[in-house]
């Protein structure tokens, strides 16, 4: 593969590099951030293509291998340089970075061990060739998120975008009749031979919930699944007190809530003293009685 960069009216090489291995390379997409840094995405058969210490998987994988690379702005260093894919065949194909420097994937994968992230979309290989959806951090260490993308038949992701809230914008083919779409969607029927796709990915936040207290509890332990990549307050797994929690969870420039209720469904407990037999009171028909005050046990007090 190569990285090329030209002047502004095509009359120069601003820098122009090889990037590869001692195997088949081939870029596929490329991407330019505000500072002038490079971002390519393509397909390798090279056990040493060229990664970097720290990066996300720097292990050749067999096969093909996608992989992801930045280069600074004079395209002299690589910033970070990573394989993405599994045992199978993997290829990315388009790419595109957000205002904070994550890079958004996609290509294709026929991988039953491509590298998917936990609560992701589609976590699960859907067979023959599925698309997939990937987002790298700003150093390219860690995936954000990563999803298959795709029905029981054949899919490619060729083209990625991404708005300025980190919504992702992904297009492709695919030839499933079940692929995934979204009710009300413009078309939700697989019309024959290949389709064009279009998905977008964006944070989305869980139904409100409800649920009842734990025993003995004046609350509740709730889990609960967010979008891949967001970060929740309170966090999924935490206790939850009796009536409304606002949850609030973000992702880069977006933001949802949702409501988590918890209804106290359990009785108090109240002991009364056992039964008192007294004799009267001399010279009264009846008696003064003094008592132990009832006990009251109640999971919230």
């Amino acid at each position: 593969g190569f990285v090329t960069k030209l002047n502004a009216d095509g009359s120069t090489l601003v820098y122009s590099t090889y990037l590869g291995g001692t195997g088949f390379d081939r870029g596929s997409g490329i991407a330019v951030d505000e500072m002038g840094n490079a971002y390519v995405t393509g397909v390798t058969r090279s056990v040493g293509f060229p990664t970097t210490p720290g990066a996300f998987d720097t292990t050749y994988n067999g096969s093909n291998d996608g992989f992801v690379t930045k280069l600074n702005a004079d395209g002299s260093i690589l910033v970070y340089s990573t394989y993405l894919g599994g045992t199978g065949s993997d290829q990315g194909s388009g790419i595109a970075v957000d205002e904070m420097g994550n890079a958004y994937v996609t290509g294709l994968t026929s991988s039953v061990d491509f590298p998917t992230t936990p609560g992701a979309f589609d976590t699960t290989y859907n067979g023959n060739e599925d698309a997939f959806m990937t987002k790298l951090n700003v150093d390219g260490s860690t995936l954000v998120y990563s999803t298959y993308l795709g029905g029981t038949s054949s899919e490619q992701g060729f083209g990625i975008a991404v708005d300025e809230m980190g919504n992702a914008y992904v297009t492709g083919l695919t030839s499933s009749v079940d692929f995934p779409t979204t009710p009300d969607a413009f078309d939700t029927t697989y019309n024959g031979s290949a389709d064009a796709f279009v998905t977008k990915f964006g944070l989305l936040c869980p139904e409100d919930i409800i649920v009842n207290n734990d025993p003995g509890a004046c609350g509740a332990i709730v889990d609960y699944s967010s979008s891949p990549g967001a970060t929740c307050n309170p966090a999924s797994g935490s206790f939850f007190p009796i009536g409304i929690t606002i949850v609030t969870c973000t992702e880069d420039n977006q933001e949802c809530t949702f409501d988590i209720t918890v209804n106290d469904t359990e009785p108090p407990i109240i002991s009364c003293p056992d039964d008192i037999i007294q004799d009267n009171d001399p010279g009264q028909c009846g008696a003064i009685v003094n008592y132990p005050d009832p006990v009251v046990m109640d999971n919230c007090p």
